[in-house]
């Protein structure tokens, strides 16, 4: 939404801040009372307003009231002409020399849920009450999916319902990437909390991955993901293309506030907030150490008792200590005032006397932090440690959402230490050492595992025309070696057939796996299945062995799933091998297939 480009400019439209569409709530959004054909819009976070719908030249005051405490800021100037009739964009970003409306006079106001937005114009008043609709916690990976959550309260603090936030959106200018979130829900054990997901297989296949509708430097996969997690997310409700809704509000962006680009700078910025604190987690190795937030003060906080710092809503202790120059603030928390229980830990701010507050001591803004002091499980090892003859690639597993570190012969591990990102080839005796490390940093218990590979036994040469006789040893494909006689016909055991998909999407071999099918000869008792990538230098790279106990002869189909073998498949040529046998140490002729992944 911007004015002729001959008169004035701003820096973005509507659309640019996320706002895509409209949903109704199905009834006036509460504290709403706006004329028709008049549109209240808020981005609180930003402290930007807009006012559209009123005739070109009419004089308007938008001003700011906070329940208890009145006008804390107003503006007053003429309707400016704008794609959407006449109105003021108030802090919106003027690109050029700013007019009348374009800026905040006096004092930026920090805009808050519970604040009354009223638009006086020559016909009467328009107003609404702003919502609480804020982004709590960064972009982060859930998997290969991006997830940022947040709150939804109207202006009387009732839940917004999640199929109203219509205009979940990212923008990353410096990639040019532009996304619109796969999946908005409700935050289980939660009224008001939602989660919006950038989905990297959607369940709608006709919906790109992780919603990119624009991509204009043609990026991957993998920069498209990191576009979404630094890019600037927008959530809210109410813009249709036409006519406005009566009622917009969003949050644009992480964050925020003080005069936009293109104003002046010198107006000071009233506003109380928590800003963050000395870490992300409570976790073992930190939940004895005070806990430190800091924090934005008015100017009308300047002693330690002007800021009461809560956890979980209950008043604390808190060492505080206040920046009259800097207009900071910053409280430390003992340890034995946070919660024993782990979960998550809410950190808020009251500025009971400050004219910027909200009444009855109400959260002007809060800090959520998770508190996990339970460590994880040791990490555990396919195959165990143990004697093994012949090399063997070995796979460490941990709890759900770990990362493992491990080292080979020597020290403990730590988290510099090698990445347990695949298979480990043990192709001698050794020991290997891992370390499990939960999302917010625990350490595990430490697995130590040793290994002793013995040298294959040496085969006898095949005796006669190559028909094995009592007592002489015959070798019959990839696998063990078996003596002749009963133990023979065990070793020769081959496949009847063998048969996966040729080809398949990256999207496909990441959701579902590989489906294999083959048919077992009388006898078999296991299958090794191995997964190979096939290099462009001739040379095959081993991504996954499994075994598999079949209950019967004949037609046996079987689905390769794991995590780690589905997120290794990238587009490219592969090789899938199984080899039947008596017993894992009797294996007999393997049988291969070839596969493509496409993007």
């Amino acid at each position: 939404m911007s004015r002729p480009a001959g008169k004035h400019r701003h820096k973005a439209t509507l659309a640019a801040l996320g706002v895509t569409g409209l949903v109704a709530f199905g009834t006036a959004p509460a504290g709403a009372a706006v004329a028709p054909g008049h549109t209240i819009l808020s981005a609180h976070n930003i402290d930007f307003i807009g006012a559209f719908g009123y005739a070109v030249g009419e004089e308007l005051t938008i001003s700011v009231a906070r329940p208890g405490r009145g006008v804390i800021a107003s503006v007053t100037a003429p309707a400016a002409d704008t794609p959407d009739g006449g109105g003021l964009e108030l802090n919106h970003g003027p690109a050029g020399e700013p007019i009348p409306g374009d800026c905040w006079e006096n004092r930026v106001p920090d805009v808050l849920p519970g604040d009354t937005i009223r638009v006086a114009h020559a016909g009467g008043e328009d107003s609404i009450v702003v919502d609480d609709i804020d982004i709590l916690r960064a972009p982060r990976l859930v998997g290969e999916d991006v997830v940022v959550e947040g709150i939804a309260r109207d202006g009387a603090g009732n839940p917004i319902p999640v199929a109203v936030l219509d205009s979940g959106e990212v923008r990353n200018p410096a990639s040019r990437v532009r996304a619109t979130a796969t999946k908005v829900e409700r935050i289980a054990g939660t009224t008001d909390r939602w989660r919006a997901t950038y989905e990297l297989d959607p369940a709608d296949p006709a919906t790109p991955a992780y919603g990119v509708f624009r991509n204009d430097n043609g990026v991957g996969l993998a920069a498209q993901r990191d576009a979404i997690l630094t890019g600037e997310h927008a959530i809210g409700y109410g813009h249709p293309i036409v006519p406005l809704a009566a009622v917009i509000q969003i949050v644009d962006g992480i964050g925020g506030g003080g005069a936009a680009a293109g104003c002046p700078t010198d107006i000071p910025f009233e506003r109380n907030s928590i800003q963050g604190a000395d870490r992300t987690a409570i976790t073992i190795a930190n939940q004895d150490e005070p806990l430190v937030v800091n924090g934005l003060a008015a100017s009308d906080v300047t002693a330690a008792g002007d800021v009461a710092i809560t956890v979980d809503g209950e008043e604390v202790p808190a060492t505080v200590s206040v920046n009259t120059g800097a207009r900071t603030w910053r409280a430390q928390i003992a340890p034995a005032d946070i919660p024993a229980t782990d979960g998550t830990v809410t950190i808020a701010a009251d500025f009971p006397g400050s004219a910027f507050d909200t009444i009855d001591g109400a959260r002007i803004t809060t800090l959520a932090l998770t508190k996990d002091t339970v460590a994880p499980g040791a990490p555990t090892a396919n195959p165990p440690a143990g004697t093994y003859e012949g090399a063997r690639n070995v796979t460490l597993s941990g709890e759900d959402g770990a990362t493992i570190r491990y080292t080979n012969n020597a020290g403990a591990p730590t988290a510099t230490s090698l990445l347990a990102s695949g298979a480990i080839p043990v192709t001698a005796s050794q020991t290997l050492r891992a370390i499990a490390f939960d999302a917010v940093g625990n350490p595990s218990a430490v697995t130590t595992l040793g290994y002793v590979i013995t040298q294959p036994r040496p085969q006898a040469p095949v005796t006669g025309s190559g028909t094995a006789g009592v007592g002489v040893t015959v070798t019959t494909g990839v696998g063990a070696p078996a003596a002749a006689g009963a133990g023979a016909a065990k070793a020769r055991l081959s496949l009847s057939s063998l048969t996966v998909s040729t080809s398949m999407s990256r999207r496909n071999a990441r959701r579902n796996g590989l489906r294999v099918a083959m048919r077992l000869k009388p006898g078999t008792k296991v299958v090794r299945l191995r997964v190979y990538r096939k290099n462009r230098n001739g040379t095959r790279t081993l991504l996954a062995q499994r075994f598999r106990v079949p209950r019967a002869s004949g037609l046996y189909r079987v689905r390769l799933q794991d995590p780690t073998l589905r997120v290794a498949l990238r587009p490219g040529s592969y090789e899938i091998e199984a080899t039947p046998g008596a017993s894992r140490s009797a294996l007999g002729t393997s049988s291969r297939a070839a596969f493509k992944v496409r993007r």
